[in-house]
């Protein structure tokens, strides 16, 4: 009897909340939640108990094949499994308690909401702001590119969730049902964030990715906070990341690994080298050694210099932004050029808005992986969403809808 108490106690708590609710919008569904971790969560899995039960099922309990590994079956569900209890000592205690309530409200077995949750750290995309000089209205727009693999309808449980947490800043998060982390998203704060994926699948004695990007979210009012968490934080393995600042319009790019993280300014020149294994007495005996390569090719324009080995794998690449832009692409350096020669003609007309920025992103810039596409303007707090279509259909193709936050959490633009 004592359990059904507290667990009628938990509904009553909730039903409280009338900003708990699930509506559907074009292409997605909008999640409001607020609360406790707890009841966040119990909401979250309550209202959206069908899609999330669908998540888990295609990515956990029969993940799709790997792609990777010729067809055959993915097994990394089974690598992370192996590895929780190395991973959850890094996870925030609010995050646990939040996912606990997912997995009560959709009745699942927590590890498996836990596992759904780690699933970004298990594949390895584009971010992009430009100079608000360059914009009709004054203000700096951040566009964010996600390339995840389309298949089992992920899609087809996207949700912008709308949070009101006890503790921290108000944050809109564009994702899926069941994951309570952030890839991209946005706060009240007008902090707006994206990432990249890297390499180092293995890495993962740390703060998930994904779990990582949700706390800047929550708890960053300002870019150098959001610079500093990540800086101060635990990580793993190797990703990119671009964050802006309405109140500021300013921008960084990062780098960041389990073992160093480098911040990239607007307009400012970066270079990286991938040269594989190091000598074997690279360190301390090798300090004068170099990285030798034969039959290498040079891949050049004037916004990159890449250089290949003759493995045909990227050894070194030079980037030159123009002033003012931050883009960050990865390994994927070919879009450099690309974007750049789209972008740049608007210089001279001050016309850059979403509309030029939805037309940018159309092939060859887009990819068929394309699964959302994200347009901010964190100043105005507006965004605007594409999805991938039903039938895997890339997001660049796909009408966007336009949401203001500012209404969500009583701020005025």
């Amino acid at each position: 009897m004592k359990k059904i108490l507290i667990f009628l106690g938990i509904l009553s708590s909730i039903s409280l909340f009338a900003e708990a609710r699930l509506e559907k919008a074009q292409s997605q569904y909008v999640l409001f939640l607020e609360g406790t971790p707890y009841e966040r969560g119990f909401q979250h899995g309550s209202l959206m108990k069908e899609q999330v039960q669908a998540n888990i099922k295609n990515f956990i309990t029969n993940p799709p094949k790997n792609p990777g590994n010729n067809g055959q079956k993915d097994t990394r569900v089974q690598d992370f499994l192996k590895e929780l209890p190395n991973i959850i000592p890094h996870i925030p205690q609010e995050l646990m308690e939040e996912m606990h309530g997912v997995a009560d409200g959709a009745g699942i077995d927590f590890q498996q909401i836990l596992l759904l949750n780690v699933f970004p750290e298990m594949y390895h995309c584009l971010g992009l702001t430009t100079p608000a000089n360059l914009s009709k209205d004054s203000h700096l727009y951040h566009v964010r590119v996600l390339e995840y693999r389309m298949g089992n309808g992920l899609q087809k449980t996207a949700t912008l969730m709308v949070v009101k947490p006890s503790a921290g800043n108000g944050y809109v998060n564009v994702s899926y049902a069941g994951f309570i982390g952030s890839i991209t998203g946005m706060n009240a704060q007008k902090i707006a964030i994206g990432e990249i994926g890297g390499q180092g699948y293995g890495n993962w004695n740390g703060i998930p990715m994904s779990f990582l990007m949700r706390m800047v979210l929550q708890y960053s009012n300002t870019l150098d906070e959001a610079k500093t968490y990540l800086k101060n934080s635990k990580r793993t393995c190797e990703y990119w990341y671009v964050i802006s600042d309405g109140k500021t319009d300013d921008a960084t790019g990062i780098y960041a690994t389990a073992s160093q993280i480098n911040f990239v300014a607007p307009g400012e020149k970066f270079a990286y080298l991938a040269p594989g294994e190091l000598p074997a007495n690279y360190l301390p005996n090798g300090t004068n050694d170099k990285f030798f390569l034969t039959n290498f090719t040079i891949d050049s324009s004037p916004y990159h210099t890449v250089i290949f080995g003759d493995d045909k794998m990227l050894k070194s690449a030079y980037i030159y932004p123009p002033e003012g832009f931050v883009l960050i692409v990865g390994c994927n350096t070919i879009r450099y050029p690309l974007i750049f020669e789209k972008i740049l003609p608007k210089r001279s007309t001050d016309v850059i808005d979403e509309i030029e920025l939805e037309k940018m992103m159309m092939e060859p810039i887009g990819r068929d992986s394309d699964l959302h596409n994200v347009i901010f303007q964190p100043a105005l707090g507006k965004l605007w969403i594409a999805h991938a279509g039903s039938s895997n259909e890339p997001a660049y193709s796909q009408p966007y809808e336009e949401f203001d936050m500012n209404k969500w959490f009583n701020q005025s633009k």
